[in-house]
């Protein structure tokens, strides 16, 4: 059981570091970013997809409310829940033998990202009750005034600590129900049931919170999911952000319609990646 601990430990203080090294960068162009989304550009989806592709679970939850007040597009809305990974990206970079799938994790979504994003723009503009654009607006918003040292130090520092502890939790569940079951035992049930893998991992992805991507993740550095699995768990999961949009009841309508194209996108491309065997 010791062995268990330390094992754990050691695991989720690798993630805290590239975690916080990563939060910290972004807390000097998390506020310009999220500007670039309030302008009229036909091309909104691409700059959200760019955006979600940032590691960091908040952009979701900012991404919704942005749309409530109509200062985004559905498209662009859907850009960002696919492109969205919250902290898999740490973790993978955590992990020397696997940090190598970043860069077609990233590309994946990205395309798929702004391609998605693009089409509901197209198609579905007047079938939402949210559509209306309002580029020209003037956010209406209060922003808290913070010391530099709060918002590049202290608000990344506990944001990496929230995760370090699911991390750590998750790390531990995996390392009893090995110490228990087996680690043979549980490759074998995940090796014999690879079809069900996408599935799986949308199901999980389905968790409103950043921990299922903590989850997906954990599980492919394990060998328990394929990359393919991985991306199918990824894109269905966007945090905090799709339950924002069933809080209003002016959007709860659109909140099932994102929420379905989530759940295709992923089922398809788990499918298609675990058709070629990847």
């Amino acid at each position: 059981m010791t062995e268990i601990l330390l094992d754990a430990l050691i695991d989720s203080f690798k993630v805290f570091v590239i975690t916080f090294f990563i939060y910290v960068i972004v807390s000097f162009f998390e506020q310009k970013l999220i500007m670039l989304l309030k302008q009229n550009h036909k091309y909104a989806p691409f700059l959200g997809s760019l955006l979600g592709l940032i590691p960091q679970c908040s952009f979701s939850i900012v991404a919704s409310e942005l749309y409530i007040d109509k200062g985004i597009s559905f498209g662009t809305l859907i850009a960002i829940f696919i492109a969205c990974s919250d902290e898999s990206i740490p973790i993978l970079l955590s992990d020397a033998s696997k940090a190598l799938y970043v860069l077609p994790l990233i590309i994946t979504k990205l395309i798929l990202g702004f391609v998605i994003g693009f089409l509901c723009d197209n198609l579905l503009s007047n079938k939402l009750i949210n559509k209306q654009k309002t580029a020209n607006i003037e956010p209406n918003v209060t922003e808290k005034t913070e010391t530099p040292i709060h918002k590049h130090l202290i608000h990344p520092l506990i944001h990496t600590f929230k995760i370090f502890l699911y991390v750590l939790i998750i790390n531990l569940i995996f390392g009893l129900l090995i110490y228990w079951i087996g680690e043979n035992n549980i490759m074998i049930f995940l090796e014999t049931n690879q079809a069900l893998g996408p599935l799986l991992a949308t199901i999980i992805g389905l968790i409103p919170n950043c921990s299922s991507s903590i989850l997906t993740t954990e599980l492919f550095l394990k060998g328990g999911l394929s990359f393919g699995s991985l991306i199918a768990g990824l894109i269905i999961n966007s945090g905090l952000g799709i339950i924002f949009l069933f809080k209003k009841k002016a959007t709860w309508r659109d909140g099932l319609i994102a929420l379905s194209i989530l759940a295709v996108v992923a089922l398809s491309t788990g499918y298609l990646f675990y058709i070629f065997n990847l």
